[in-house]
């Protein structure tokens, strides 16, 4: 499900851009992890780890809102509604949302939980009780202030995690880390922990009904019924099962075990068995008509078999990433490091999303690297298992260390990783073969192939080699995870090693390397590497004498958080059809334009950006989109279309912040050409023109009472003194 948002559109580095032409944003989550279900008015809400999913039984319609749409954070925890009718959403750490439901637009996040997981949401009366990994607090819905917070809940040690909330009686009742703990709401200091009763449990209490007055909870070693009289849960299914989740249907209390069994109440230690075949469940609804089953895998009726899903990606985790002629984009779920789970290969084409793994006949589920050769086959390399080609029948087959060059890891030669594939201009085929060197293919099936030994890179056999770059001339820039960078050159003998040559740059041999750990490398031309790292990004002007076997660096710069980019670790490059470098790093995305100047940066506050921690990134020329990959979720930025006939005129910085360290300069304009700043709605903003001896125009910012202008995009137009007007829009960031 794609949406979609106006913002913030680039003239870094091309004309002006027709009206109609804007930037979109769009937002790929997968939404089957579900945290919560809940029932209102008529609709299925779903809390997941991809945002918010609605569903209409009726219609059979979804509707879908993330980051992209104004929530806090795609990973949604808890929700409930308030008694005026809007929903509350509990992120994990990144605060509360409000979705106003007689607009259906979500408020501003309110970031007064931020660094807390909100586990559990309850609206009651004037308030939400707010239910976090460090207590309860009761949140004003008119005042949106927190009133109090309970940090001890009686005997339980203080700040202890609640997991779920529920109001029964004018009694707050809380399923935590230790047990239950419950107080009566007409007490006048609930922050007093002797105002609280408790019921010591040995594992976390996981939910919480109350059904025809009778208080249950679930955990993982059983489901248990409070005894009013003695002020106690006592055991209500007859054996040691871990349960889940707690609902109601048709009248009666039904539960759901870890592994997939789902039981209907009919009387005090009397479940009964009703269903055997589900998911790990999440959440069960509390309704009479319908039971409605939140899965780890998806939503379904407690009386069907399936229920029809959204088109969404198999996960939110996306790296590495490339695009194949008519075969869409493909996104390795696993970077290099192997955290998180092995999902494989996702395969994005048509609108319509794949999973690509062991059971659809990828010899691994840990692609690391992705790379299309000359005839437009995809090839992958994994983590241990060498390297996976799709060939043009669209079966998977497989080079490793019995047949083929490549090699495995020193402890294990059989284990065999290539960390990334990149393709020359002869289009030779190149694999970073870890701890073992790197390898060269003519093409799949290889007819020539060769392994340049780590001895032939200047390397240890233990020292990993990461990524690839390639200059149009064949030269090699290769990055490590540890080591900093080489510069490889085979001496114009790809299959052979007798004539390379290598040369080491670390921190120790040039200390201008901002740090030996680099995640990725990229070249422009012959002369220009730019080279990411978890300190900062260096721009580098080099030039390399074959003969003499030597690197000249005429020039070396060094971006970081004091030149603007929202952080230091650099995870990804990529560079766009107009020179321009998109920068993936954990605090947003940034963009270097052709004049080497830091002129963007995207988040998730001034922009579309799905996630600030950016994994990858990936221009697609013959689109002109680029792929922006985080750990929760895809984005896609679809770039103003702009023909070689429009206008020279370049914007930068864009967006403009106020106030401006740097003014927007518009260039090149010619001598005697007028500016005019509109708002959307026609309203003339600032109108300058270019000074005698001069080519540009610089603006601050400023209407013509000079005062500055409101954030948003404005629409200019230029002309010059035969008439010529080009058109154009640009942004503002206050």
């Amino acid at each position: 499900m794609v949406f979609f948002l106006v913002l913030f559109p680039l003239l870094l580095a091309s004309g002006s851009i027709a009206q109609e032409n804007f930037e979109e944003w769009s937002a790929f989550t997968s939404m089957k992890t579900i945290n919560q279900v809940l029932v209102y008015d008529n609709e299925i809400w779903t809390a997941t780890s991809g945002g918010v999913l609605l569903y209409n039984p009726t219609t059979g319609e979804y509707v879908r809102f993330t980051t992209l749409e104004g929530l806090a954070s795609n990973q949604v925890l808890s929700m409930t509604a308030d008694g005026h009718g809007n929903l509350w959403f509990g992120t994990d750490g990144h605060g509360l949302s409000r979705l106003k439901m007689d607009t259906n637009l979500l408020d501003i996040p309110y970031s007064v939980f931020i660094g807390q997981r909100v586990q559990a949401l309850h609206g009651f009366g004037d308030k939400i009780y707010v239910g976090t990994n460090q207590g309860i607090s009761a949140f004003l819905i008119d005042g949106l202030v927190v009133k109090e917070t309970y940090r001890q809940l009686g005997t339980f040690r203080n700040s202890s995690g609640v997991r779920t909330l529920t109001v029964s009686e004018n009694v707050l009742w809380a399923g935590t880390d230790e047990g239950m703990a419950w107080a009566n709401l007409s007490m006048t200091n609930l922050q007093d922990p002797d105002n609280w009763s408790n019921w010591q449990h040995s594992v976390p209490i996981d939910d919480i009904l109350v059904h025809n007055d009778q208080v249950l909870c679930s955990s993982q070693r059983g489901l248990f019924l409070f005894q009013p009289e003695d002020k106690i849960f006592v055991k209500d299914f007859p054996n040691i099962v871990p349960f889940t989740a707690l609902g109601t249907w048709n009248g009666q209390p039904v539960a759901a075990s870890y592994d997939g069994k789902l039981y209907r109440r009919k009387d005090a230690l009397d479940w009964r068995l009703i269903r055997t075949d589900l998911d790990i469940v999440t959440s069960l609804s509390r309704q009479d008509t319908n039971l409605w089953i939140g899965t780890e895998n998806g939503l379904l009726l407690a009386d069907q078999s399936s229920l029809h899903l959204p088109n969404e990606p198999p996960a939110n985790q996306f790296y590495e990433m490339t695009s194949q002629k008519d075969g869409g984009l493909w996104v390795a779920s696993v970077p290099n490091d192997r955290i998180g789970p092995s999902l494989g290969l996702f395969q994005y084409h048509n609108q319509h999303w794949q999973l690509h793994d062991r059971d659809t006949g990828l010899p691994s589920n840990v692609p690391v690297s992705l790379s299309t050769d000359a005839h437009n086959q995809l090839w992958v390399g994994t983590w241990g298992n060498g390297l996976a080609v799709r060939d043009s029948t669209g079966q998977w087959q497989n080079l490793t260390w019995s047949n083929s060059v490549l090699f495995g890891i020193e402890a294990d030669n059989t284990f065999v990783v290539i960390s990334d594939i990149q393709r020359d201009s002869n289009g030779l085929m190149w694999l970073a073969n870890v701890q073992s060197g790197l390898a060269v293919m003519d093409g799949f099936p290889p007819i020539r192939s060769w392994r340049h030994q780590q001895k032939n890179l200047g390397l240890e056999k233990h020292q990993d080699i990461d990524k690839i770059a390639i200059t149009p001339g064949g030269l090699k820039w290769i990055s490590t995870s540890t080591n900093g960078i080489l510069l490889f050159d085979d001496g114009g003998t790809p299959f052979d090693s007798n004539n390379t040559t290598f040369i080491h740059l670390t921190s120790f041999t040039d200390p201008r390397l901002s740090s030996d750990r680099v995640s990725d490398i990229l070249v422009n031309g012959e002369n220009e590497v730019w080279i990411a790292t978890d300190n900062g990004l260096n721009a580098l002007e080099v030039a390399y004498d074959r003969d003499l076997r030597s690197l000249q660096i005429s020039d070396w710069k060094i971006y970081n958080t004091d030149s603007g980019l929202p952080s230091n670790e650099i995870n990804d490059l990529d560079m766009d059809h107009f020179g321009q470098i998109w920068i993936a790093t954990e605090a947003g995305l940034s963009l270097i334009n052709s004049q080497e100047e830091l002129s963007a940066t995207y988040n998730t506050i001034n922009s579309g950006l799905i996630d600030d921690g950016v994994k990858s990134v990936l221009f697609d020329a013959e689109k002109n989109v680029l792929w922006i990959g985080t750990r929760n979720g895809l984005g896609r930025l679809q770039l103003p279309n702009v023909s070689e006939k429009e206008s020279k005129i370049r914007l930068f910085p864009q967006p403009l912040l106020l106030p401006a360290a740097k003014p927007l300069t518009f260039a090149p304009l010619q001598p005697g050409s007028r500016l005019q700043i509109f708002t959307l709605a026609g309203k003339l903003v600032r109108q300058l023109k270019v000074e005698p001896g001069n080519d540009r125009i610089l603006w601050s910012g400023e209407n013509e009472s000079g005062f500055l202008v409101a954030s948003g995009i404005y629409l200019f137009t230029t002309e010059d003194s035969s008439g010529r007007i080009e058109r154009g829009k640009l942004a503002v960031v206050k």
